[in-house]
This record gives C-alpha cells, structure tokens and sequence, in this order.
C-alpha cells in the first residue's frame, strides 16, 4: 500500500514538474485563406467587406501584389508582430520570388494593429511609411470606432504607395482583369437571373410549363449554391448552370427515368467540390509597422 501511494506521488510530482517547464501554450490558429478581406469578428458589414475586396482583387488584377485585411478579435499570447510572420509564412501572401505581399492584421480586442510587408515591397512600404500610415490615418480613425472608414483609407494609401512601384508585371493581367468583371457583372446581375424563372413559374398555367420553369429554376438554385457556398471559379460558373439546367429540362420531359417535376414524381441533386484563392508564394521580410489605439 505503501509502495502504491509512493509511486503514484512521484508520478504526480513529475507531471507537476513537466507542467511547470513547459507550460500549456494555445497559440491563436491561423484561418485559410480564400478572400482578400478575413474579418473574423463580423466588424465589417457584407457591403464593406465587398467594397474592400473588390479594391484589392482589382489591385492584384492590375499589378500582381496581394494586398489583405486580417481581423481577428486577439493574437494572444503572442504578440502581434508574432503572428503577423506566422500568418504571413502560412499564406504565403505576393508572388513567388516577387514577394510583393502585405498584410493588414487588426487584433480588435488587443487595440492593436500591424501592416507587415513583403521583401519585395519594402522600397515601396518602408517602415517610416507604414508607420505613417498608421499614426496619421488607421489609429485616429480606430479611436473614433470608424472602423470601415480608417481600413478604407488606410488601404488607399497603400495601394497607391504600391502602384509607385516598379514590378513584374502580371502574367495575363488582361485575363485576370476580365475575370474581374465578369464575376462583379454576375454579381450585380445575378437576383434577376435568378428570380425571373421563379416569376415565370409562379405565372404558368400550364402542367408542361411548370414543369420546364422548375428545370429553370433548379438550374438557378444549384448555380447560386455552387458560386456562393463552393465558391467554384467564375470560369466554371456557366457550365455549372448548363449542365443542371439540361438535367432539369430532361427530367421535365421525364427523358431520365425516375426523375421529372410532375405533381407524383421528385428528383434530388447534389454538388460538390470547388476551389478557393489563396497567397501567390510570397514570403516576409519582417519589415512593417505596429501601433495601439
């Protein structure tokens, strides 16, 4: 008995001194990568955090440099300049041996913020500029909570420090550009592709009109849920629509059997699979600047 309650002693003696020599540490996680804006505390609203993005993809469009907006509520227990490179190595934000990267990182909770740049926009962004970026613009505004308005400025002045400077242009930067406004079009104009086939069958009469409507309108659905939840490229988007709108326009016409959208009939599809956008390769060169609010 003895014996027992010497050994299970030590032992709680070891663990007591493992504990203390290495002491638990939950390092914040590092979320992916798949827009130029991650507000990971819902400060921004969807139309902020849109205006912002599409700023920045058009900034990459035009010159190739990955320019993005990190908010998370704390970076602790690292500190923020910690972080920042852990991010930065993580998404490998600029081109490939171009490292013409940066990010924005605002720890909400923390009052703090960090512009950490790239080796390959460090002539364009030095230290002095980042810091007066931060100083004159971004933590005035933070102190007044105009959070939107002081990220928006903030940005335009670093996308115009980043336009002054000379860099390998981007390969296809014309196919980048029209890919660009092509998805901004679809956007814009995407309620009314998609709920003109539900009018139009909530307006038929006839069976055999319902029925092809229907075909129109599940094209419409699994379209809208494969660019917005899988986020498939804007390439795939049109075939992604034709292709379910001839499975519906044959079911309609009961030309696959066990399908169709008649009053005793049902059919079901699934989707699946995508990609998301992510850093180019780019690496940190440590250089930026911190500020508290």
């Amino acid at each position: 008995m003895a014996a027992t309650l010497s050994r299970w002693l030590s032992l709680a003696f070891a663990l007591c001194a493992l504990l203390g020599a290495h002491p638990l540490r939950a390092d914040v996680a590092v979320p992916p990568l798949r827009t130029h804006v991650t507000d990971l505390t819902r400060t921004l609203s969807t139309q902020q955090a849109q205006t912002l993005e599409e700023k920045l993809r058009a900034l990459e469009a035009r010159k190739g440099s990955q320019l993005v907006i990190l908010i998370v509520p704390s970076t602790q227990p690292e500190e923020i300049e910690q972080y920042a490179t852990r991010v930065f190595d993580t998404w490998k934000v600029g081109r490939k041996n171009v490292d013409d990267g940066a990010i924005l990182l605002w720890a909400k909770n923390d009052r703090r913020v960090r512009i950490e740049v790239g080796r390959g926009l460090e002539g364009a962004i030095p230290d002095a500029l980042a810091n007066r970026i931060l100083d004159e613009t971004l933590l005035p505004m933070f102190r007044e909570q105009a959070w939107f308005q002081g990220l928006d400025l903030a940005t335009d002045q670093l996308i115009d420090l980043i336009n002054g400077e000379a860099l390998p242009p981007p390969p296809n930067a014309g196919d980048a550009y029209d890919a660009a406004s092509q998805r901004q079009w679809i956007e814009r104009y995407f309620p009314v592709l998609f709920f003109l086939p539900l009018v139009i069958f909530i307006a038929s009469f006839w069976p055999r009109q319902r029925e092809f409507s229907a075909s129109l309108v599940a094209a419409g659905v699994t379209t809208a849920f494969a660019y917005k939840a899988i986020d498939l490229p804007i390439e795939s988007l049109p075939w992604v629509g034709l292709l379910f709108f001839l499975f519906g326009l044959l079911s309609a016409f009961n030309l696959i059997p066990g399908t169709g959208f008649s009053t005793d009939r049902s059919g079901t599809w699934s989707g699946g699979g995508g990609s998301s956008w992510g850093g180019g390769g780019g690496s940190s060169a440590g250089g930026g600047a911190s500020g508290s609010y």
